[in-house]
């Protein structure tokens, strides 16, 4: 089952079939699915028979959602093989969601689709997601772009020529990330924090390619208490002092829409070196930043000397190719 802020998904069963059907009779909801027409009692209960065998073979499916306000059922939103129906698609994952007329023009449908794309890529690990939407089914579009799907390619489907949407795994990382750094650094340019990109961020600013983990972002440790009021319900730890065997900062961590974001203190920071066997200041002065392309968002990104260097301190397996890449791209 999941929760979302208004919607509660958990997997359609045979008893929903009658709330189903009563959607499915509604010729304004059913203009844009499948082949456009109200469906049949047999129909139907085709279809929901359908999901209710998905769920049982493959351990996924089409979720009912229930409007939490009300404890409505209102439609339904998932994912299924496509099969024999749709031969050029065959074996792909479909998302797919339908929402009874009443329920429009609230954001349901993308609450919907957000969700049910998280769990896709976390839980379930699907490689590629698909979407089929008529060109003239403009509401659909929004719900599947906001969250990172690209139309791909024409598609007759049922007769009916379809636009395919698209995502894959590695697309939705990197829009995950862009929803986060964009929330989290709104915030800090609007209440005036100073603040600089670090960490692997970083280093994909100066041309390092490897897969992301998390956000790291600098500031100053007299803004954690300020910051930390603006985020609260998103902190999982701290703000805090951090010390291990590599660092000495202080920390506060934040998860949002899935995504973890550690923000550090600028200043007072400290870094092992395994070589001189000595703690080393790498205090940040965050008037010398770089304005860089993040991601597709101009921001203040630690400079690049300053990342080489305690990344070569650091001298971890990830900040070593992160300093390889760093390097060769400079080269090019």
């Amino acid at each position: 089952m999941l929760d979302t802020e208004h919607l509660i998904l958990r997997p359609v069963v045979a008893s929903d079939f009658e709330r189903l059907y009563e959607i499915y009779r509604n010729p304004k909801v059913m203009r844009y699915i499948h082949e456009g027409h109200v469906f049949s009692f047999d129909k139907a209960k085709q279809r929901v028979d359908g999901f209710v065998e998905q769920w049982q073979k493959y351990n996924f499916g089409m979720y009912l959602l229930v409007e939490k306000i009300s404890h409505e059922p209102i439609g339904y939103c998932g994912f299924r093989y496509f099969k024999e129906d749709v031969p050029e698609l065959k074996d792909e994952i479909e998302l797919g969601y339908i929402l009874d007329e009443p329920y429009w023009g609230k954001g349901y449908a993308s609450e919907a689709v957000h969700a049910c794309i998280q769990i896709g890529f976390e839980t379930f690990h699907f490689k590629r997601i698909l979407a089929t939407i008529l060109s003239d089914n403009i509401a659909s579009q929004k719900a599947a772009t906001k969250y990172g799907m690209k139309y791909n390619f024409d598609l007759s489907v049922h007769g009916l020529v379809h636009e395919i949407y698209e995502i894959t795994a590695d697309e939705y990382q990197l829009n995950k990330f862009k929803i986060a750094l964009s929330w989290i650094t709104n915030i800090l340019q609007t209440q005036h924090i100073p603040f600089q990109i670090a960490g692997g961020l970083a280093a994909r600013a100066y041309g390092a390619e490897r897969t992301l983990n998390d956000i790291d972002i600098d500031i100053p440790q007299e803004q954690f208490t300020k910051l930390k009021d603006l985020v609260a319900p998103f902190i999982t730890l701290g703000p805090e002092p951090c010390k291990t065997d590599k660092y000495d900062l202080l920390l506060m961590t934040l998860h949002y829409q899935g995504q973890e974001i550690d923000i550090s203190s600028a200043d007072q920071v400290k870094v092992f070196d395994e070589k001189t066997q000595a703690w080393i200041d790498i205090s940040s002065d965050l008037s010398d930043i770089s304005i860089q392309d993040v991601l597709g968002l101009s921001l203040p990104v630690i400079p690049r000397a300053s990342l080489l260097y305690y990344k070569k301190i650091l001298a971890r397996a990830t900040d070593l190719q992160d300093v390889r890449e760093i390097e060769n791209y400079k080269k090019e």
